[in-house]
């Protein structure tokens, strides 16, 4: 940093505007934070913000500079969250096929369970960060994370073809997928993956409300912790609602005493691995650079009496 090879004023720039966004927002809640509340608003800053580059529609062209050592991380947890998304929207795509020909799932949550198993594994099989974390550029056909490219299309074909076997399954019709079932699954779901559509939003908010609520619950939890102790909280046996994810184990001191679906497990790790990584970064970037000048006014002030 004292070289000037570090550039991190822009990261103190990203972190001063997010803080005062989420100010705006809890002045506009109306809800009066409580003293620990307030306490914890900075870092509840720094951790919204970065969730939600994880959540925004297209990838953001970087993570703030402070965060170079933990950017594979979070484009790997990005990669989870945009896949969480599309399941939705797939899942939603192929409900509203069926619906539409007036046939309802006999067994929707067995059939769920199996849906999500084999779209999830194409969605995994179609994503190979190395492109991203390497930095290339963002138009790049063969980055997963580029809506529309090459590679990207394929893949959605791939996941539209398995969603349109579902439908005909569900609807109990032949065993070979016409056309006139693949074509407007594989439109509704390009369209709606590739724009920012209404249905993506909603379903990204959807996805907002319960990766923030995860990640601030468990960076509470860990502020009080050592390094040590927060790595050993997440070594949790495996949950017996067996996700097909790959953030699949359930959590430990749940406090529910029931087995979580695979979806709340996915987000229940999300939210460990995300305040894990938040409440180590800002141990020590907070006092040398976030907070740097309330700290410097705040040691000033005794002098000043």
């Amino acid at each position: 940093m004292n070289r000037g090879s570090f550039q991190v004023e822009p990261a103190r720039e990203w972190y001063l505007s997010v803080r005062s966004r989420v100010r705006q927002e809890d002045a506009n809640d109306q809800k009066a934070p409580t003293e620990t509340e307030n306490t914890f608003k900075p870092l509840e800053a720094l951790l919204r913000g970065i969730s939600e580059q994880l959540l925004q529609f297209s990838p953001p062209d970087d993570f703030p500079e402070t965060f170079l050592f933990d950017s594979e991380r979070l484009w790997q947890l990005r990669s989870t969250v945009q896949n969480l998304i599309n399941l939705d929207i797939a899942w939603y795509i192929f409900e509203s096929y069926v619906n539409k020909h007036k046939r309802y799932l006999s067994a929707p949550e067995e059939t769920y369970s199996t849906f999500r198993s084999r779209i999830w594994s194409l969605m995994e099989d179609g994503m190979d960060l190395d492109n991203r974390i390497a930095g290339n550029p963002g138009d790049n056909d063969d980055d997963p994370d580029h809506r529309g490219g090459k590679r990207w299309t394929q893949n959605m074909r791939c996941i539209a073809l398995e969603i349109a076997r579902f439908a005909c399954a569900a609807l109990q019709i032949d065993a070979v997928v016409a056309d006139e079932v693949i074509a407007p699954v594989e439109e509704a779901l390009e369209w709606h993956l590739s724009n920012e559509s209404d249905l993506f939003a909603y379903f990204q908010d959807n996805m907002r409300a319960k990766v923030v609520t995860a990640t601030l619950a468990a960076a509470k939890r860990y502020l009080s912790l050592s390094p040590l102790a927060i790595c050993e909280s997440q070594r949790v046996p495996p949950s017996t609602a067996s996700g097909s994810g790959p953030l699949n184990a359930a959590v430990a001191g749940s406090g529910s005493g029931q087995a979580l679906t695979p979806q709340q497990s996915d987000i229940e790790r999300i939210g460990m691995r995300l305040a894990h990584m938040g409440v180590l970064h800002w141990r020590v970037w907070a006092p040398l650079l976030y907070l740097r000048d309330e700290i410097a006014v705040t040691e000033l002030e005794p002098a000043l009496v």
